[in-house]
């Protein structure tokens, strides 16, 4: 696969992917694509991430499959918890595609000389996504919690 055509497979995963993933950041990996050893035609891309949005990944790839940059994609995948996995990067594993919990994790691999130092400088600052937390609670509300410092306090 050209360098220009596995960067327009990996533009087009990394706009799929952040579609559907809440609270991560990531960034592009180089030099890990491959193609894949069993399948001729085929490219293998190697997303590592936290543990969380594994299943919105999946659910993400399976339709990004059904697009012409999709076609022949096949997803090797690792996950874990955030510094763990940028820890795993940075000494070698595969990684095309990385979506960590913390900015530092990203930095990480900048530092590494993985990712390029520019990657929060678009205008979502490296975040794919982000999403609005609930807080629970029982019905009535009997301890009147109403966000975060309810929750921390005593009691």
């Amino acid at each position: 696969m050209s360098i220009i055509t596995r960067r327009r497979v990996l533009q087009a995963a990394a706009g799929a992917i952040a579609l559907g993933l809440t609270a991560t950041l990531s960034g592009c990996v180089g030099g890990a694509a491959q193609p894949a050893s069993d399948a001729p035609g085929t490219t293998t891309l190697h997303l590592v991430g936290f543990a969380v949005p594994k299943e919105a990944n999946n659910a993400i790839q399976k339709k990004f499959a059904e697009t012409p940059e999709g076609e022949g994609v096949v997803w090797q995948e690792s996950y874990g918890a955030s510094g763990d996995q940028s820890r795993a990067v940075a000494n070698g594993l595969k990684a095309d595609y990385v979506n960590f919990s913390l900015e530092g994790d990203v930095s990480r691999l900048v530092k590494a000389g993985l990712v390029d130092a520019s990657w929060k400088d678009g205008p979502t600052k490296g975040i794919v996504s982000d999403s609005v937390v609930v807080i629970v609670v029982p019905k009535g509300n009997p301890q009147g919690i109403k966000g975060w410092n309810d929750l921390v306090k005593p009691g």
